[in-house]
């Protein structure tokens, strides 16, 4: 790659992009090695980087730290046994922490995937027992702790101790009637680290001591009392002793660092490294970006591109096909139609993709690798080199040709443009020809018909054009491809206002098959306009009668489960009543069995029959007639006072009308009878009487118990044998029941349930049920000629 084609695709400015998400000054300055890979297995290793990066930040949402200081310095010093400052400590300790915090959070990352990342991770060097060293002796740039070592605490208690005492002798001493008289204040300062008091000019001779400084007046001595000057020199040795200590104690660590400089070098080199992958990854996720596929064929396929350099609000995608059915693109338009921004899109991403950046394109977006990129955009005359436009054009285009090779890729903007429009078409037509004989694969901007003309003939080269409004003839920034364009440069002039005369007279400087040409073009242009706003017009009503359709079946779904809430709760309040009306009818039956037990007399036959006729009209009201959906503006509360027994009202809880049994008019309560149920409702559930909307629905009769449908044989009139093969337990316990009753009430001592053998769970269940029934004396399996295991035999208790 050379630095032309970088300044032409404003490769720097991409740099830079990625350089403010970088960091510390390491990463910063890795962006300057960052340079675009032609191999493609290291190209598809710095994408695969940058993708583990890129799911680290915003998949599992976790940033490692790579806050650390420039360490080169410190670490040449260190390698040398030259003694580090408590600052440049602390730097190796930051460094330290900051790849200890890396390697920790991928480690905790759930996804073992991410290879590279964790490679990186383990390759750090680590060492948790100086950071714990620096945290406990250093407590900033230029101060130790009183813990670094135990002679350094002890001296600096020695130290404390010795200012506690000078202090204390100052303090009476200038608190002295005799001495205070002569001072210029009563303060204690320091000069030449000993403790001096201010003196009076004129009263030197009159305190004993050494002068150590005077003020800038010299109105004032600053002296050392003789009393306190054994207590100085030994504060001064102290501090000397200090010093030393300090300096073993940095000398000390300062050696432990040499021992792991080039563990240390090596965090700074993945640290630095890494801190600019993830800022590619940052700067992905800032323009929008994806990881495009990567091949090393010269395919190229970007999906609704984005010049990363053009502002999000006015940039307009692109789609470019190049390297597969055609080598070379030609793309024609008229002018700031957006043919260079095309151009130029093409090879800045293929250099970002080299260099492991994600492009701003959509997802299955596919670029190649290419051992060279070249590029010709602009204007590069020179006055001192003695080189016009053309000139310079030339230059680059023969530096071009001569370069290219089936892994290059060429992008020439303007080809033969600057000079005569007949030669310059003819060389653009002959440099074409050279490139297609070199296998490379590129884009060609022109202006030129010869050249659209040559690109239909030629099954390696595919016309484009830069779309533009037929009606204004204003650029629409979109890439057709498969359609020549039109520089449309008279109608342009016209849209600006250029004389009309002109505007005739250069239209009558035309040829005939130029105009005809530039017509057909045109005219296609329009009628893929029209073809385009109908498919739009299609899709826009096409996604407009898919939201109804959505709608619809939402309120289909809506009203599906709503009946289903309303069966539900139909089902629910049916099982309910006919549970109150079983509860009822055990009772009956209860008391028939009582009637059983007692002498048979007309009485007891005459209550038998109430209490049967009695079971037999017990019913269940679906009530389906009475339940309907009534709007809130269709109910008329009632007046409680008004509310009479015997009348109907509406009832909204039970969503039917109901007829009044009873009024509690101390707890504002009424009782109703709906179907079977009698409740208790409040006064502000009670409406007015609704009209029924339609004919009430037949009741349906609560479930009796089975009757006894068993073959009876008969003795005269007795029943003393019942048949119940291929009935169930459940089936069979009630028809057994039935044969006991009616023998117990006519005397019968014996009867006869053939159940047959099969399982045998039948006669055990029937024989279960006998065990403690009110009128079975005894029971017994049949003997042999009496049916044996297919028969129970059952001795009927004598009644009392």
């Amino acid at each position: 790659m050379n630095e032309k084609t970088f300044q032409a695709l404003e490769f720097e400015r991409i740099l830079s992009g990625v350089r403010s998400f970088c960091i510390n000054a390491d990463g910063k300055e890795q962006t300057q090695l960052l340079m675009p890979q032609s191999d493609y297995t290291e190209a598809k290793r710095l994408l695969a980087e940058t993708e583990e990066a890129f799911k680290i930040l915003f998949q599992y949402t976790k940033e490692p730290i790579f806050v650390y200081d420039t360490l080169d310095s410190v670490l040449d010093k260190a390698a040398v046994f030259s003694v580090l400052t408590p600052g440049e400590i602390l730097k190796v300790a930051r460094l330290l922490r900051a790849s200890r915090i890396f390697q920790t959070t991928v480690a905790e990352l759930p996804d073992q995937s991410l290879t590279y990342v964790q490679g990186a991770a383990m390759a750090l060097y680590l060492n948790k027992e100086f950071e714990k060293q620096v945290e406990r002796c250093i407590l900033s740039e230029d101060e130790l702790s009183d813990h670094a070592s135990e002679a350094l605490y002890q001296i600096r208690r020695k130290i404390r101790k010795c200012n506690d005492d000078i202090k204390d002798k100052l303090a009476s001493y200038t608190k002295s009637s005799n001495v205070s008289k002569y001072l210029q204040d009563n303060i204690v300062t320091i000069r030449g680290g000993r403790y001096v008091i201010p003196v009076k000019q004129e009263y030197r001779n009159m305190v004993q001591g050494l002068v150590h400084d005077q003020s800038a007046t010299g109105a004032t001595l600053f002296m050392e009392p003789i009393a306190l000057v054994e207590a100085n020199n030994t504060l001064r040795m102290l501090k000397s002793e200090e010093q030393a200590e300090i300096e073993r104690i940095l000398q000390a660590l300062t050696g432990e660092v040499a021992g792991f400089v080039g563990g240390l070098r090596s965090d700074v080199e993945i640290l630095s490294y890494w801190d600019l992958v993830f800022a590619k990854a940052k700067y992905a996720n800032s323009i929008r970006a994806i990881c495009p596929k990567l091949n090393s064929n010269g395919y190229i396929h970007i999906i609704s591109g984005r010049h990363p350099l053009i502002s999000k609000s006015k940039v307009v995608p692109v789609t470019i096909r190049l390297g597969r059915e055609y080598r070379l693109l030609v793309i024609t338009g008229p002018n700031t139609g957006g043919k260079t921004v095309t151009l130029k899109l093409t090879g800045l991403f293929c250099l970002m993709a080299m260099c492991g950046l994600f492009i701003p394109c959509e997802e299955g977006s596919e670029v190649s690798v290419f051992e060279r990129i070249y590029c010709d955009v602009g204007d590069e005359q020179s006055i001192e080199q003695s080189l016009s436009t053309f000139s310079s054009h030339i230059k680059n285009v023969s530096f071009i040709t001569e370069n290219s090779n089936a892994s290059t890729l060429i992008l020439l903007d303007e080809l033969g443009a600057g000079t005569d429009p007949a030669e310059g078409s003819a060389l653009a037509l002959a440099v074409t020809e050279f490139l297609l004989e070199t296998g490379c694969k590129g884009i060609i901007t022109t202006h030129y018909g010869e050249l659209k003309e040559y690109s239909l003939t030629h099954s390696l080269i595919e016309n484009a054009s830069m779309d533009f409004d037929p009606n204004t003839f204003a650029p629409t920034y979109r890439l057709n491809i498969g359609v020549a364009g039109s520089s449309n440069a008279i109608e342009i002039a016209n849209r600006l206002q250029l004389n009309a005369q002109i505007i005739q007279r250069a239209r009558s400087f035309l040829s005939t098959e130029k105009t005809e040409f530039e017509t057909v073009l045109r005219n296609a242009a329009q009628a893929r306009h029209e073809a385009e706003e109908e498919r739009e017009e299609i899709k826009r009503i096409k996604q407009i009668y898919e939201q109804k359709l959505i709608q619809l079946e939402e309120e289909a779904s809506k009203l599906r489960e709503r009946r289903e809430s309303i069966s539900k709760n139909a089902r629910q309040e049916a099982r309910r009543i006919i549970g109150d009306n079983l509860q009822d009818a055990e009772e009956i039956i209860a008391q028939m069995k009582e009637l059983l037990d007692k002498e048979i007399s007309e009485q007891t036959l005459l209550q038998a029959r109430q209490l049967k006729k009695q079971l037999e009209n017990m019913t269940v009201s679906t009530e389906e007639d009475e339940e309907q959906t009534v709007f809130s503006d269709e109910l008329i509360p009632m007046d409680f006072r008004e509310i009479k027994v015997g009348e109907r009202v509406y009832v909204g809880s039970l969503k039917r009308n109901v007829i009044v049994d009873g009024i509690n008019s101390r707890k504002k309560e009424i009782t109703v009878t709906s179907g079977s149920v009698r409740t208790q409702v409040k006064a502000k559930d009670i409406f007015k009487e609704i009209e029924q909307k339609q004919q009430p629905k037949s009741q349906q009769k609560m479930r009796q118990p089975k009757r006894y449908t068993g073959e009876i044989k008969l003795q005269g009139s007795v029943t003393n044998e019942i048949k119940l093969l291929g009935k169930t337990v459940d089936e069979a316990l009630p028809l057994v029941d039935a044969l006991l009753d009616q023998a117990y009430l006519v005397g019968l001592h014996e009867v006869k349930i053939i159940h047959g053998v099969g399982t045998g769970a039948l006669g055990r269940g029937i024989q279960g049920h006998l065990l403690g029934h009110a009128q079975v004396k005894s029971f017994r399996y049949g003997k042999y000629g009496e049916g044996e295991h297919g028969v129970t035999i059952v001795e009927i208790k004598p009644k009392k």
